[in-house]
């Protein structure tokens, strides 16, 4: 639909030769203002779609309207994102982000003036952009002054990222969990950290596959931490490969236990379930169909 299938990782900026271009050559895209030109200015002026960032032309989808043309474009309709805040002492708090570029006034505006909290006084005037693309939600950071990771890692440029279910996006120290198809909420009772889980496996341990941190692990540790009355230090008892569980319809259904590994006590109800291990208790509810 004008976007191509590896997107972002393909996509090059045009340069402009030095030779004079008349206006008609060539058109600027209003939101990435890139120069557009050739194939990717006939995209625009005709499936209404900029071939960089996937901005509409307005103009173009009007148009379409008007003659009952059957053209769509990849941008979605959609305009925003559902996240959970998971920072102290904001932790399990919902929030609707609009898609765009966003920073520290609609964060500070939604939480009534809490720019004095430290991961919100961190966050730049614009932060990051949230892009929506053929369904998936992408960010980019946009030079801000303290950086944004994805499970941990910083991420630079503007090719933007793809952000899913489960993951912990940290603005500044402010860490978010996108909402994107999640059929579960995973609470961790002590810290009162949530995390959002799709169907599928999800491992309750300390380190993936390939040795970095686990998203919820890090989150709630970070909680933990900076909240005086609790102690980082009791969730070490959590394995480093520990506890993997089976998520289906938003439900758990079965679990396996790393061999070696303390077991834990589940306790399965109808759209819930409580696990506890060592002082540490996880619920797990599932979500309406239509959350």
């Amino acid at each position: 639909m004008g976007i191509k299938t590896d997107s972002f990782d393909d996509l090059v900026a045009p340069v402009i030769q030095s030779s004079s271009i008349s206006q008609d050559e060539f058109h600027e895209c209003p939101d990435c203002e890139a120069p557009l030109m050739g194939e990717d200015l006939s995209k625009w002026q005709t499936e209404g779609i900029c071939e960089y960032c996937g901005a509409e032309n307005i103009e173009t989808g009007e148009s379409n309207s008007q003659t009952g043309s059957s053209s769509t474009t990849s941008k979605t309709t959609e305009s925003s994102l559902e996240v959970i805040i998971n920072t102290y002492p904001l932790q399990g708090r919902e929030m609707t982000l609009p898609l765009g570029e966003i920073g520290r006034e609609l964060f500070s505006n939604f939480f009534s003036g809490a720019s004095h909290i430290r991961g919100i006084s961190e966050l730049s005037r614009d932060h990051i952009e949230i892009i929506k693309l053929e369904g998936e939600f992408f960010i980019r950071d946009l030079g801000s002054s303290n950086g944004t990771l994805l499970n941990g890692k910083q991420i630079f440029g503007i090719k933007p990222k793809q952000i899913r279910c489960g993951d912990i996006i940290t603005l500044g120290s402010l860490n978010i969990s996108p909402k994107i198809g999640a059929t579960s909420i995973l609470t961790h009772e002590n810290s009162g950290v949530v995390i959002p889980i799709p169907d599928g496996t999800f491992h309750l341990g300390r380190i993936t596959e390939d040795e970095s941190r686990e998203p919820w692990f890090r989150a709630t540790s970070e909680v933990m931490q900076d909240n005086p009355d609790l102690d980082h230090n009791d969730l070490e008892y959590i394995s480093r490969r520990h506890l993997f569980l089976q998520i289906k319809s938003g439900n758990l259904v079965d679990h396996t236990l790393e061999k070696g590994k303390q077991e834990w006590e589940i306790v399965t109800e109808d759209m819930s379930s409580k696990l506890s291990f060592n002082g540490q208790s996880f619920n797990i509810n599932a979500l309406q169909a239509n959350s």
